[in-house]
C-alpha cells in the first residue's frame, strides 16, 4: 500500500491583507467639523426645494376629444314589377325600414341605386328604368315618412 501526505504552508508579509476586498486600499478620513452656519444653508436649500415640490401644480391633462360611436348600416331592398315604377304595397315595409333606421340615427345618409333587369330592354331603357325606380324610393323617404332630401343620394 501506498499513503501519500501532504502538508502546505502560506504566510502574508505585511498587515494590509483583507479577505473581502483584497484591492482596496486603507484611506485615512478627517475628522472635520463643518460650520453651524455651513449646515444651516444646506437645510434652508432643502427646505426651499422641498417648498417647491409641495407648491408645484401639475398642469391639467387636455381631455381627450369624444369619439364618434360607429352606427350599424342598414341594407334594404325594393323589388319592383317587369318595366314597372311604382312601388308595390307589399314593398313598403323595405322603405319603413329605411325610414325608421334614419330616424334613429338621425346623422345617417342613405345611397339609393335602381336596378333594371339587363335581359329585358335595351341598356338606355334599363338606366333610364333603374334612374325612376331610385328616385321613387327616395320620394317616398321624403313625403311619405319625412326624411330630409340633403340624407339621400340617388
Amino acid at each position: 500500500s501506498y499513503y501519500n501526505v501532504l502538508v502546505g504552508i502560506t504566510y502574508k508579509f505585511g498587515t494590509g491583507f483583507n479577505l473581502k476586498c483584497p484591492d482596496c486600499k486603507p484611506m485615512a478620513y478627517r475628522n472635520e467639523r463643518y460650520s453651524e452656519s455651513y449646515v444651516k444653508s444646506l437645510n434652508d436649500k432643502i427646505n426651499e426645494l422641498q417648498g417647491a415640490i409641495d407648491s408645484h401644480k401639475c398642469p391639467e391633462p387636455v381631455p381627450c376629444p369624444e369619439v364618434e360611436k360607429s352606427v350599424p348600416g342598414i341594407k334594404s331592398h325594393v323589388s319592383f314589377g317587369l318595366a314597372k315604377t311604382d312601388i308595390a304595397e307589399d314593398q313598403q315595409v323595405n322603405i319603413l325600414a329605411i325610414a325608421d333606421y334614419m330616424k334613429q340615427y338621425p346623422r345617417s345618409k342613405a345611397t339609393i341605386t335602381g336596378y333594371a333587369d339587363k335581359g329585358t330592354g335595351s341598356a338606355k331603357v334599363n338606366a333610364e328604368l333603374a334612374k325612376k325606380r331610385a328616385r321613387m324610393v327616395a320620394d317616398e323617404l321624403i313625403n311619405r315618412y319625412g326624411i330630409s332630401a340633403d340624407r339621400l343620394s340617388v
